[in-house]
């Protein structure tokens, strides 16, 4: 029975997840404002965006938007996007599948707890093993496939590590993600919610809660 409230607990949290937050600015060059609840912000890699944001890229500049389905939007200079969970790049196929599952674990909804954390505070185990998984060769060609097709996004260098950072996520590469959003988190200033929340979901899953204290 517990089991049972709790799964459905975390999935009600999901769909109010994807409702609730259309996205991410993945990358940006030079000025990317983005407009929300009434206020105006620079976006930088991980910023993320809710349904009804707007989107605005400087003429000199562009944007690289990735959906909570994984499915990504290129924005180029001068435009102008209104984020719509209806719209046509939320119906898109994701670019890589399985790259917005770092994304959905790591958000955080209006003030509220990861799914991770909630089902920490729950009580129940985490069954992923602590520390990079051994990968099959299969698994690995597929994990240096999906990094080529990142590559070939040719995005600034916090974009590419945010990116690169969710593939290694999806293939249970965990302190090879840390890795990746270190520097990331480092150069911005504030750093994003959503690095910091990949940070502390990535110790957590290597085994270190005192490392993903430091990120909370």
């Amino acid at each position: 029975m517990k089991k049972t409230f709790l799964l459905a607990l975390v999935v009600t949290f999901l769909g109010g997840l994807a409702f609730a937050d259309s996205g991410i600015v993945v990358d940006t060059k030079g000025t990317v404002k983005v407009t929300q609840d009434g206020k105006t912000q620079t976006a930088k890699s991980g910023s993320q965006f809710k349904d009804g944001a707007i989107i605005d890229v400087s003429k000199s500049g562009s944007a690289t938007l990735m959906f909570s389905n994984g499915s990504t939007k290129k924005l180029v200079g001068g435009e102008k996007y209104t984020a719509s969970k209806t719209g046509a790049a939320n119906k898109d196929k994701p670019l890589i599948k399985g790259i917005a599952m770092a994304y959905n674990d790591a958000t955080t909804s209006s003030g509220g707890p990861t799914v991770h954390g909630m089902v920490k505070a729950a009580g129940v185990k985490n069954a992923e093993s602590s520390g990079d998984k051994t990968l099959t060769a299969e698994r690995q060609q597929k994990l240096n496939a999906d990094l080529e097709t990142i590559e070939k996004m040719k995005l600034e260098k916090n974009g590419k590590a945010l990116m690169d950072a969710q593939v290694y996520y999806k293939y249970g590469q965990y302190q090879k993600m840390v890795d990746q959003l270190l520097p990331v988190y480092n150069s911005q200033k504030p750093p994003t919610d959503l690095v910091k929340n990949m940070l502390v979901l990535g110790y957590e899953k290597l085994g270190k809660p005192e490392e993903s204290k430091k990120y909370k």
